[in-house]
């Protein structure tokens, strides 16, 4: 017995499949953009309440997403939600436009025609090894090849410490470490040059320390502070980490106060990102600027597949009188983190 179908039927229920489809893509796209307006006018908050404050860290996502909406409504002729994903975009984009501005201006000078090679550089590198990650080798010829001046090791365990004690230790001779396996807390600077002093200190907690060196080089006095902030998860963490930053901005400008030609340095992974009103407002306190040489929307931070993009987590930030160089950002040798290796000059 043969089945006769219907091509008028058949075609019917593909319709039929399809405006079904349609209409599940259209209220999700309506959700979505709900959703991401929403969390956009959050971010105004974010010097008061820790979740603002990681949606403004989260600008990038949040971009990423209200231009997919934006696609989404021009396809189906969604005007109003067109508008409403406009806005959200518009809410955003004074931040990255002052970002973008700014790295033009940082790039221009730098490559103003001065002749840079006449003058001593200063290389530096921050690294978040993560403490658990047990690529030893792999980190150390990272380090090796980048063949920074100094070095700041974020989360160094023994065993990493152990192993640096090797090779490493002979092309960076002076190190100032404190250890930690329990924790993600273990810092250490490392350098080729001598100083002429260097110590661990902590700011709002023992437990957290960083370094703070001194060192002349190419006839200039240099500072550089290496830290690690706490992520700011949750209303504790998030006070503690922006008292961090407060304490810091006010040894940056101690050390500015005490020398009459200061070249401050602060690097390391800050658990902030640059779309952050709070990274705003501790680089204006302490007058430091980013580092980098372009568009510096370039993650150090991944978790992916669950993490879209990354954040941009890792800074060396500097004082007004420095040009950057160079920067680059390292490939993956078993951390969430990416190293971030700058060249300054003077």
């Amino acid at each position: 017995m043969s089945v006769i179908k219907d091509p008028q039927t058949e075609t019917s229920r593909v319709a039929v499949v399809r405006r079904a489809i349609g209409s599940q893509l259209r209220v999700f796209a309506v959700a979505a953009t709900a959703i991401l307006l929403a969390t956009t006018l959050c971010t105004h908050a974010a010097r008061s309440f820790w979740v603002a404050d990681l949606l403004a860290n989260l600008r990038t996502q949040q971009v990423l997403g209200l231009l997919a909406c934006l696609v989404f409504h021009v396809a189906f002729r969604s005007w109003k939600l067109l508008a409403v994903s406009v806005v959200g975009l518009l809410v955003h984009l004074p931040v990255f436009v002052s970002d973008y501005v700014y790295c033009q201006a940082a790039s221009g000078a730098a490559h103003s025609g001065l002749d840079h090679t006449a003058q001593a550089t200063l290389s530096l590198t921050t690294a978040n090894v993560l403490t658990t990650n047990r690529r030893y080798a792999d980190i150390a010829n990272e380090l090796l090849t980048l063949n920074s001046d100094l070095v700041a090791v974020i989360e160094i365990s023994s065993g990493l410490h152990d192993h640096l004690s090797g090779d490493f230790s002979r092309v960076y001779p002076y190190s100032v470490f404190y250890v930690q396996d329990s924790g993600n807390f273990g810092i250490a600077l490392y350098s080729k040059l001598p100083w002429s002093n260097a110590a661990l200190t902590a700011f709002n907690d023992d437990s957290l320390k960083s370094v703070v060196a001194t060192i002349n080089h190419g006839g200039h006095r240099w500072h550089i502070i290496a830290t690690h902030t706490l992520p700011p998860i949750g209303r504790r963490n998030y006070e503690h980490r922006n008292q961090h930053l407060k304490l810091l901005s006010d040894e940056v400008n101690r050390l500015r106060l005490g020398d009459s030609s200061p070249h401050v340095v602060v690097m390391g992974d800050l658990n902030i990102t640059p779309w952050s009103p709070i990274f705003q407002d501790f680089a204006a306190e302490a007058n430091l600027r980013r580092d980098t040489v372009s568009f510096g929307l370039r993650p150090t931070w991944f978790r992916f597949p669950t993490f879209a993009f990354g954040l941009v987590l890792d800074h060396v930030l500097t004082t007004g009188g420095i040009s950057c160089l160079n920067y680059t950002v390292s490939p993956d040798v078993g951390s969430d983190h990416r190293f971030v290796t700058v060249e300054l000059a003077p």
